[in-house]
């Protein structure tokens, strides 16, 4: 594991200029009881944060929303177990959003709608519920989108064909049905595209 000099644990989150903060993996990362720090809120120019792969556990802390001049935002590979918090659609200045590899449960709130910037959404290997959001469909930006492995059911809406810049589409191993045929034209620049036991599709892809 990546280590951070003694010098900087205790006083991280008091320079309130960084821009970046990646502490992925870190030993010696300044967590107490393996928590994401509400610290956080003090690092207002912060534009991206990764905190994955550190076994973190429990909520977002809703402080963290505060950092309204995210860009991205990576929590993936941790321990972390709530619902995705309503309050993400306050980080409208989001690229990327990644919470893969957690304990989230629930439905996607819908005001991740507010997240019309966001270019990678990245929600894979949860506890996800409900039927996919009508939200999701709005996300025009969208290259990348896993929703792989939760609980997902119901059809997937049409509306789909609005992502018309995805790049990689990954909703395999959900209960969810496709209920119209889909065509190689709906995405022009789709690149890696996996429905492995997706229900019931009609695929036209070549």
């Amino acid at each position: 594991m990546n280590r951070i000099p003694h010098w900087a644990q205790d006083n991280v989150f008091k320079r309130t200029y960084l821009r970046v903060v990646h502490l992925v993996g870190v030993q010696n990362a300044p967590f107490y009881d393996k928590r994401i720090p509400e610290g956080l809120v003090n690092l207002v120019n912060l534009i991206s944060l990764d905190l994955s792969h550190n076994m973190l556990h429990g909520q977002i802390p809703v402080e963290l929303f505060g950092l309204l001049q995210l860009r991205e935002l990576n929590l993936g590979n941790n321990e972390l177990c709530s619902e995705i918090p309503r309050e993400i659609g306050m980080l409208t200045n989001l690229v990327v959003l990644s919470l893969e590899d957690n304990h989230f449960f629930g439905e996607i709130p819908d005001e991740i709608r507010n997240l019309t910037m966001l270019e990678t959404l990245h929600l894979h290997s949860n506890k996800l519920v409900g039927e996919l959001p009508a939200a999701l469909w709005t996300l025009t930006r969208l290259e990348s989108l896993c929703l792989t492995i939760n609980k997902f059911s119901g059809d997937i809406s049409p509306n789909i064909r609005n992502l018309q810049n995805l790049r990689f589409l990954n909703l395999s191993m959900l209960n969810v049905r496709w209920p119209f045929e889909f065509q190689k034209e709906d995405f022009p620049v789709l690149e890696k595209f996996y429905i492995h036991n997706v229900r019931n599709p009609n695929f036209n892809l070549f």
